[in-house]
């Protein structure tokens, strides 16, 4: 589980992961709303992207 973690942190701080984060977080404008809209559906991608390499289904229910 150490590994998973330590490979979705490293993901976030990918430039092209940290700039689509960003994007994300401007349009949400810091409206709570807007922030799920925007950045949650990209920070869950980000995850899923390396989530399924170590086994784990690719939906929601593998992120959890």
């Amino acid at each position: 589980a150490a590994a998973v973690l330590a490979e979705v942190i490293k993901a976030f701080g990918a430039p092209e992961n940290a700039q689509r984060m960003e994007e994300a977080r401007d349009n949400a404008c810091n409206d709570m709303g807007k922030m799920l809209q925007f950045l949650l559906p990209v920070a869950t991608q980000i995850q899923q992207d390396v989530i399924k390499a170590y086994g784990f289904s690719n939906d929601g229910e593998g992120g959890l």
